[in-house]
């Protein structure tokens, strides 16, 4: 066996392990027919197929649900080209016939000259579980601020500690009134603006109107100052901020206003939440 030969087995073995051992499910593909060729080890976890069952079957048959070959056969039919790069989420039937969220992502490959399709599929239920817990917990707490205008700062610790031990990804702010005129100072942002915005709270306080969108700065004041002027004790907004970076995030903003004897409104503390 020539020198050639025996890198060329080697890079072969090497991309066998990698194939093996790869986290994601990967399902290999005839471009005709539809029919798989191949199946690692994470697919047979996922579908609790075996490769021996798995290869020789049609994909769309064995593992896609009815509701979604039609979407996914179209991808396929559509074209090498178009397929490269590809990501779509649908459920894919378990061999006990459940179905699960997966997320794939689709590529070509040409071999002996013919095309094949690559299938790599990541299971998406721990994902949605975990976005279904956040959702939730953002829900009861934005509950919490609108539901109880109480003393400022021990509803201002309160919501902090409950982000902390939910995970929530949420801004805690307080604002308070100057003494004369109708000027609101930022004195509080939790940790999170940074990760959310990637600007500092010195930064916002600065010039947090800045961080607001344009195209929102008005109909954004303009409801915030109804608040202020009503005789409410809370209220919700929805706004896009810019990021440093440049993207606009819609985020929803909920307001508590901490108002004196005479109604007056001395403070406004709230929530910012990233709308996903």
């Amino acid at each position: 066996m020539s020198k050639g030969d025996k890198e060329l087995r080697k890079q072969a073995r090497m991309r066998q392990v990698l194939f093996d051992h790869a986290f994601d499910a990967i399902v290999v593909v005839e471009h005709q027919g539809g029919r798989i060729v191949d199946w690692n080890r994470a697919a047979t976890r996922l579908f609790d197929y075996s490769a021996e069952q798995a290869i020789g079957e049609n994909m769309l048959e064995f593992i896609v649900p009815q509701d979604y070959q039609e979407e996914v056969g179209r991808s396929l039919a559509d074209g090498v080209a178009t397929l490269r790069g590809r990501r779509m989420e649908i459920k894919a039937k378990h061999a006990d016939g459940s179905e699960i969220p997966v997320a794939i992502s689709m590529s070509t490959v040409k071999l002996n000259g013919d095309f094949l399709f690559i299938a790599a599929m990541r299971d998406m239920t721990s994902h949605y579980v975990a976005v279904e817990i956040r959702e939730k917990a953002q829900r009861e707490i934005s509950k919490l601020f609108l539901a109880h205008a109480a003393a400022k700062s021990s509803l201002v610790a309160l919501s902090l500690k409950m982000c902390e031990i939910v995970d929530v990804q949420a801004v805690i702010f307080e604002f308070e009134k100057k003494v004369e005129g109708d000027q609101w100072r930022l004195v509080f942002l939790s940790d999170y603006i940074l990760t959310l915005t990637g600007y500092t709270m010195s930064e916002c306080r600065e010039g947090w109107m800045s961080f607001v969108h344009a195209r929102d700065r008005k109909r954004y004041e303009k409801e915030r100052a109804e608040l202020l002027e009503s005789s409410a004790l809370s209220g919700v907004s929805s706004v896009r901020l810019v990021r440093r970076d440049g993207k606009a995030i819609e985020v929803d903003e909920y307001r508590v206003i901490a108002r004196n004897a005479e109604g007056q409104p001395i403070g406004m503390y709230g929530l910012l939440m990233e709308r996903r």
